[in-house]
């Protein structure tokens, strides 16, 4: 009897993605970067179709996220991590996509950040080139104001990231103008036109929790800013931080019929983009707003973009919440024409003159209505 020899053939998908034949179709980055952050999503063919998704935020975390996808199911990674961000999509040839993810890369690098995911498959897109005007350019939002341009310099002004700042003036480069000061978020920012140019009054947190209102004067010519000057700082309690940010939340309370695994981002239409967080006792989607037109103000307020939360807990309990009571009535419509709508019940409403429900969420209180309680007797 002859001794029959096999040889296995390995087909394309076998190996490794960096070691495959492969053959760029498409990438599109979101025009995300003065609000920190963008997504970048590639689509190369190597026998099918390989999808690599990039989250990069710019003040802290760098490279965060990188997920793959051999098949459809990357769109609801798509929705997931980009739909907080209210962009567009911005489309990019390979050579721009691939310096994109190297600067995501030497980011981690210089900042000893681990690399996310499998970093095999992307650190080969490392090189020497660097982001050019042009390619920022397609990261920005264009600019229709003035409002839109001060806030975005301040912001990322205080969020180190001087990158994106030197994007908007005119040539000048920014410096650290708060060096004894840890990276801080803007929590508010008003402008108000004087003589000598614009003056800002910011609030903001640091990272290490910080509070502070800052004054600074911007001037602008031509659409650029041309001159920064702090004028002044001082530190506030939590207290009167939330005096200065405080804005009224309207919140509908739902009974709910079934468990709350059950509920996911597939359960209505807002929700299908929501960035979802867990916690103890439930979990929060957050769905945003399609756009960042709330920069276009006067007064820049943090969480503006938001359009609203579901808070699914684990006591049959769905919490809405949004700052808008027309939105508020927006997601209530969503809910109930979803496909666990008739699993719900509305109970009660609320108005609160500051916000109460993440408050609620990190309090280990389990009845909402019992938390309630507790704050009318505060």
């Amino acid at each position: 009897m002859e001794n029959n020899v096999f040889k296995v053939i390995e087909g394309g998908q076998a190996l490794p993605f960096q070691d495959r034949e492969k053959q760029f179709k498409w990438a599109y980055v979101t025009d995300t970067r003065l609000m920190g952050v963008v997504f970048l999503c590639m689509c190369y063919e190597a026998n099918g179709p390989f999808y690599q998704l990039f989250y990069f935020d710019a003040e802290e975390f760098g490279l965060e996220s990188y997920e793959r996808y051999i098949d459809d199911q990357y769109q609801q990674a798509v929705d997931r991590m980009s739909g907080g961000l209210g962009g567009k999509k911005v489309p990019l040839t390979e050579e721009e996509a691939t310096t994109l993810v190297s600067s995501f890369i030497q980011y981690n690098l210089d900042h000893n950040i681990p690399m996310p995911g499998d970093s095999s498959e992307y650190m080969q897109y490392l090189t020497d080139r660097k982001i050019d005007a042009s390619l920022m350019g397609k990261m920005v939002e264009p600019l229709h104001s003035s409002y839109q341009l001060i806030h975005y310099y301040v912001m990322r002004l205080f969020g180190k990231d001087f990158d994106a700042a030197d994007y908007l003036t005119d040539g000048f480069k920014s410096k650290d103008y708060y060096e004894d000061m840890v990276g801080a978020t803007l929590c508010k920012n008003t402008i108000d036109k004087v003589k000598d140019g614009y003056m800002c009054e910011s609030v903001i947190e640091t990272d290490e929790g910080d509070r502070f209102i800052v004054t600074s004067l911007v001037n602008i010519e031509d659409g650029k800013v041309i001159s920064f000057e702090p004028v002044n700082r001082f530190r506030i309690s939590p207290e009167e931080e939330a005096l200065k940010v405080g804005r009224t939340e309207y919140i509908t309370l739902v009974h709910y019929l079934d468990d709350m695994d059950a509920f996911d981002n597939q359960s209505t239409e807002l929700v299908r983009k929501a960035m979802v967080t867990e916690h103890e006792n439930g979990r929060v989607f957050m769905v945003f707003n399609q756009d960042n037109s709330h920069v276009d103000q006067k007064v820049f307020q943090l969480n503006s973009d938001v359009l609203g939360v579901y808070y699914i807990t684990k006591h049959k309990h769905i919490i809405l919440s949004s700052f808008d009571e027309e939105n508020l009535a927006i997601m209530e419509k969503d809910l109930g024409r979803g496909k666990l709508g008739s699993k719900c019940r509305v109970r009660q409403r609320y108005e609160f003159s500051n916000p109460v429900l993440f408050r609620f969420i990190q309090s280990g209180i389990t009845d909402f209505k019992e938390f309630v309680k507790i704050l009318e007797s505060e």
